[in-house]
């Protein structure tokens, strides 16, 4: 046992056997209206999760003073009658705190608002003022010009007493910190230099005490009236490798998508790009790893984890700039721990914990999800289990095999340095009804269980929006808009797409199909081009390259088809993203690169045979030379049969296509069949017995599985 353990229960020894020898607080005649004394121990929440290295100020767990509203039940509501000081206030080991408070004797149901570190925002509560009265008016104005919050936090937990108090007893309670933590975290340092950390448009005021009291975490923010989201910190320089945190009020969702950029609170970091010579900026928002409706909100007792995870140019000039746009170039990881929901078990010495109970797969194949583990134990094991809770197949960390659960839903495996679990969805969900399996983690004598889920389809009605150019070489639009013309070279391709019995309700990919359009511009005009989901640059002229890039970068549902032939096709959009390219003359067929992405490569329409001969339609195409740092981010799928270069990739992050020549969707008109052996027939139904086919519309399932988001 620890030192400071041995301490604090010793405290408490001594304070319970002084307690129980004190003849007053064994008394039971206290009649109504005398004093009784309540005696409390709090417990300050976690500074930092075990195992996780960060800087956990001090101030963060300190308690200096505790102030109790007495809220007394009158009817079906709790009014307030007075409010008293925590006395003879004295800490333990563990972040425990003990006090006393003189009440006044009553056999009416009360309810305690205990508050920490807030006295100075206790004043003028009038007597009989509702509890919901009371909560409004315990408020503190957020630092207006600051870093933000500093010193001493605030706090607040509720205490029902269902019976009243009319005797000397003993309580025990958690508190809450009544503000969030931010923390910002470097993970790419060779290529960008964390240089400072600050907040947009947090909320002006912070409700100290919260409208969901409990021990549990709170779902949705409490945000005090006419408190209005328009602070702005001074950014919060980086000192060495020092990470320092930033604390900042609770906010709102921001449901609206064309207002979430400029109304949600978010972070700006500045930093330095590898061959800069000056700082830029970058915002990150608020948006946890696979809950896109929670866009903005922030909730007390969080602490909010980004990890830059790429940089891939420049940012903004300045701190304001990088707040009213998104960030184009660089990609960040957010965590959100909550300790209350971050479940851990203990036994006196070692520690087991994950960060999460419950995790929602989507309903197709091949969704993943993630369950970070953090234990103090060198392996542990992982059990599917029945219905009945008992244990079926397992595995064991370090070096056990991926395992299935026994319905054939879910596959789980565990990585090499047992940090985290990897859950796959192995088939598509059609059942009417949310698919569950539990599992136990066990490390020695701890063990957790969580719950895996796999939701419904719900996509049934929803249809994927594609825009091309109506104007020269490989027009790709329909008449969705009067005067639209009808494609021609790409007929097969639009055909196929457009079929039912390729993307339908019954399909191998179930969705409610693609539909195109376009206009005879070369200029895309940005209101079109916000209502579709899939833009497709074709070769007719070269639209303004930071339009593009904005709309790609503006949604994370979107996806962008870049096509690049002679040296001038869509040449300012491809050195906007940074990629280069070359015009080759060449006949030989394209082949399948090795490292192509397995979920296009075994995607929905069928397995592509490594052996594939893709047929290149005439005697030039474009080709990004793999060999060239800057093509880092693209995934080859296709590459040409002379020099290797990519032909066909995808921007797995960015959601951005890479087309080295329109022949790629060209039907069978045309051309020379001696350049390749397989292509895009002119059949409606998709031939799954042609390799260059399932090739295509895995592709396009992958594109239909980005745009309608999870």
């Amino acid at each position: 046992m620890k030192f400071g353990k041995i301490i604090f229960f010793l405290s408490l020894l001594v304070w319970s056997v002084s307690a129980c020898q004190d003849p007053e607080y064994m008394d039971p005649g206290i009649k109504p209206g005398e004093e009784v004394t309540l005696f409390m121990n709090v417990q300050v929440p976690s500074a930092v999760l075990p195992g996780q290295i960060r800087n956990a100020l001090p101030l963060e767990r300190v308690v200096e003073n505790i102030t109790i509203l007495v809220l007394e039940k009158s009817g079906d509501h709790y009014l307030y009658r007075y409010q008293v000081e925590g006395q003879s206030l004295s800490s333990g080991a563990e972040s425990a705190y003990y006090f006393n408070a003189r009440l006044v004797a009553t056999g009416s149901p009360l309810k305690l608002l205990v508050l920490a570190n807030a006295a100075q925002d206790v004043s003028g509560i009038p007597v009989n003022a509702t509890e919901a009265e009371v909560k409004a008016g315990v408020i503190r104005n957020y630092p207006e010009v600051s870093t933000g919050m500093e010193g001493i936090l605030p706090m607040s937990a509720e205490l029902l007493l269902p019976s009243g108090i009319t005797i000397h007893q003993e309580v025990s309670l958690k508190l809450t910190r009544s503000i969030a933590r931010v923390d910002v975290y470097n993970g790419v340092p060779s290529d960008f230099e964390l240089l400072s950390v600050q907040l947009f448009r947090a909320h002006q005021k912070i409700s100290i005490l919260s409208d969901e009291p409990g021990e549990e975490a709170v779902t949705a923010p409490t945000i005090p009236g006419g408190s209005v989201a328009n602070i702005h910190t001074e950014a919060v320089e980086r000192v060495d490798e020092a990470n320092i945190p930033l604390y900042l009020p609770e906010s709102a969702v921001v449901t609206e998508k064309d207002r979430q950029v400029l109304e949600a609170t978010c972070v700006v970091i500045g930093g330095i790009y590898k061959g800069d010579t000056s700082p830029s900026y970058y915002r990150m928002d608020f948006v946890p790893e696979g809950k896109p409706e929670l866009f903005g909100q922030v909730l007390r007792n969080h602490n909010y984890v980004f990890t830059i995870q790429k940089v891939v140019g420049r940012g903004w000039e300045t701190p304001g700039d990088a707040s009213r746009n998104t960030s184009s170039q660089m990609q960040a990881e957010i965590k959100e721990w909550n300790e209350n929901s971050v479940h851990m078990s203990f036994d006196g010495v070692n520690h087991l914990a994950v960060s999460a109970r419950e995790l929602m797969l989507d309903a197709i194949a091949g969704d993943k999800k993630f369950l970070e583990v953090d234990t103090s134990l060198d392996t542990y094991h992982v059990y599917w289990l029945d219905d009945a809770g008992n244990e079926t197949s397992g595995t064991l960390y370090p070096g056990g095999a991926a395992i299935v659960d026994d319905e054939g839903w879910f596959r789980l495996s565990v990585n090499d340095d047992g940090t985290r679990i990897t859950f796959t969805t192995l088939q598509e969900n059609t059942t009417g009804k949310r698919r569950t399996r539990t599992l136990r983690i066990r490390a020695d004598r701890l063990s957790l269980t969580c719950d895996i889920h796999q939701g419904l389809i719900s996509r049934s009605n929803r249809q994927i929006l594609i825009y091309g150019s109506l104007l020269e070489i490989g027009r790709f639009g329909n008449a969705v808009f009067p005067g639209a013309v009808a494609p021609d070279r790409p007929a097969a391709m639009v055909r196929k797409l457009r079929d039912t019995s390729n993307f339908g309700p019954d399909t191998p990919f179930r969705f409610n199909g693609f539909e195109f359009g376009g206009m005879s511009v070369y200029e895309i005009p940005d209101l079109l081009i916000n209502a579709f989901d899939v833009v497709y640059l074709t070769y007719a002229g070269n639209p303004r390259p930071d339009h593009v890039i904005h709309w790609i970068d503006e949604k994370p549902n979107r996806v962008l088809i870049v096509q690049y032939d002679n040296t001038s096709t869509n040449k300012a959009t491809m050195d906007a993203l940074g990629v280069p390219f070359e015009h080759k003359t060449d006949v030989k067929p394209y082949l399948l690169h090795p490292d192509a992405p397995a979920g296009i490569v075994e995607g929905p329409f069928g397995v592509v045979s490594s052996s594939l001969q893709f047929r290149c339609y005439d005697t030039t195409h474009g080709e990004i030379s793999l060999e060239d740092a800057r093509a880092n981010n693209i995934t080859p799928i296709l590459v040409g049969g002379t020099t290797g270069g990519v032909v066909l990739g995808v921007d797995l992050d960015r959601h951005i296509i890479y087309s080295g020549d329109i022949d790629l969707y060209y039907s069978d008109k045309g051309g020379n069949a001696t350049q390749g052996t397989e292509w895009l027939n002119a059949n409606t139904r998709i031939d799954t017995a042609n390799n260059a086919e399932k090739l295509i519309f895995n592709l396009w399932a992958w594109i239909a599985e980005v745009a309608l988001g999870p």
